[in-house]
C-alpha cells in the first residue's frame, strides 16, 4: 500500500493562494450602489426619532420607534413612487411586529410565546416581502423587532405605546424619505419592479417554499435554544434567518459565517463601549452613526456590517431594558 504522495512546492502554492483570495474575498467590499441614500435616510431618521423620544425622557420608547424607522433600509435604488411604497408596505409590517412582540411581552412564558409565534410571523412576512419585492430580502428585520420588543415585560399601556410609536416613527420616515429622494443624487436608478399579484405569490411553489424554510430554521432554532435554557432564544433565530436573505446555498454558507465571526468581532467593540459608560446622549449619538454605517456597508460586506449591528443592537436592547 502506497503512502500518500505530498503536494509539490507548486501545489502548495497554489491552495496557499487560493486560500488567500478566499479570505480577502470574504473581507472585500462589494460595489457602492448608492448606497448613501439608506444610510443618509437611516441616520436622520433615527437621529429625529431618537432625539424626540430623549427630550420627553421616554428613550426607552426607542426600542419602538427604531423598528420604525427601520423601513427607511428597503427599498434601495428605487424610482421614489415604488421606493415610496415598498417602504410605506415594510414600515406598516414593521409597526404590527413591534405591537405582536409587546402583546407577547404579556404572556407569563415571553420566550416561549416567542418561540411559538416568530415561526408563524417569519413566514407571513416573507410572502409580503416576495410579494412587494423589498430588498433586502426576507423577514431578519421582523424577527429582530418582535424579539427585541418580546424580551421586556409588557402592559396593555405599553401595547397601545408601542403601536403609536412606532406608527409615528414609520410617518415620520417616509416623509423624510420622500424628501431625500428628490434632494439627493444617485447615480443609478433601478426599473419598477414587476410585482407579483397576491394571488400569484399564494400560487407560487418557490414563494411557498421560501416561507416554508423561514418557518422551519427559526422554529428549530428557537426551540433548540429553549430547551436547552440558553437564554437570548431570538439571538438564536436571527443567526439562523439571516443567511436565508442571500440567494444559493453558497451565498447562504458564506454570510452565515460572515454573521458568525462579524458577531465575535463586533462583541469586542461592544466591550468598549460598556467600558467607557455612555451617558443617554452620547448613546443616541453613537446608534445614530452605527446605523449610518451600517446601511453603508451591509450589502456590501455582512462581515465587516455586524462589527456595527452588534454594538448597535445591545445598545438597542439597553435602551429597552429601561422601559420598567
Amino acid at each position: 500500500m502506497s503512502s500518500p504522495r505530498s503536494p509539490t512546492a507548486g501545489e502548495a502554492a497554489q491552495l496557499a493562494g487560493t486560500l488567500a483570495r478566499k479570505v480577502r474575498a470574504f473581507w472585500a467590499l462589494g460595489p457602492f450602489s448608492d448606497a448613501h441614500m439608506p444610510a443618509v435616510h437611516t441616520a436622520l431618521a433615527m437621529a429625529i426619532a431618537l432625539g424626540g423620544l430623549l427630550s420627553i425622557g421616554h428613550l426607552g420608547w426607542s426600542v419602538y420607534a427604531t423598528f420604525g424607522v427601520m423601513c427607511a433600509a428597503y427599498g434601495r435604488g428605487l424610482a421614489p413612487k415604488p421606493n415610496f411604497l415598498v417602504q410605506l408596505v415594510g414600515g406598516l409590517s414593521l409597526s404590527a411586529t413591534v405591537v405582536l412582540g409587546a402583546v407577547l411581552g404579556l404572556m407569563p412564558d415571553r420566550e416561549l410565546a416567542f418561540v411559538i409565534v416568530a415561526p408563524v410571523w417569519a413566514g407571513i412576512i416573507t410572502l409580503v416581502g416576495i410579494r412587494v419585492q423589498w430588498r433586502p430580502a426576507g423577514a431578519l428585520f421582523h424577527m429582530f423587532g418582535l424579539g427585541a420588543v418580546a424580551a421586556v415585560p409588557s402592559s396593555s399601556h405599553l401595547v397601545a405605546v408601542s403601536a403609536v410609536v412606532s406608527l409615528a416613527a414609520t410617518a415620520m420616515t417616509l416623509v423624510l424619505g420622500a424628501i431625500l429622494v428628490r434632494v439627493i443624487p444617485r447615480r443609478t436608478v433601478h426599473p419598477d419592479p414587476e410585482l407579483p399579484t397576491v394571488l400569484g405569490v399564494l400560487r407560487d411553489r418557490a414563494a411557498w417554499r421560501l416561507a416554508g424554510t423561514y418557518v422551519l430554521v427559526s422554529a428549530v432554532a428557537g426551540l433548540i435554544a429553549h430547551s436547552l435554557g440558553l437564554g437570548h432564544v431570538s439571538w438564536a433565530v436571527l443567526t439562523a434567518v439571516a443567511p436565508l436573505s442571500a440567494s444559493g446555498h453558497g451565498s447562504r454558507l458564506l454570510r452565515g459565517t460572515q454573521r458568525l465571526v462579524g458577531t465575535m468581532a463586533g462583541l469586542g467593540v461592544t466591550w468598549l463601549f460598556f467600558v467607557m459608560h455612555p451617558g443617554e446622549v452620547a448613546t443616541v449619538i453613537a446608534v445614530i452613526v452605527l446605523q449610518g454605517v451600517t446601511e453603508l456597508i451591509v450589502v456590501r460586506n455582512y462581515a465587516w456590517a455586524m462589527l456595527t449591528v452588534t454594538p448597535m443592537a445591545l445598545k438597542r436592547l439597553r435602551f429597552g431594558a429601561v422601559l420598567f
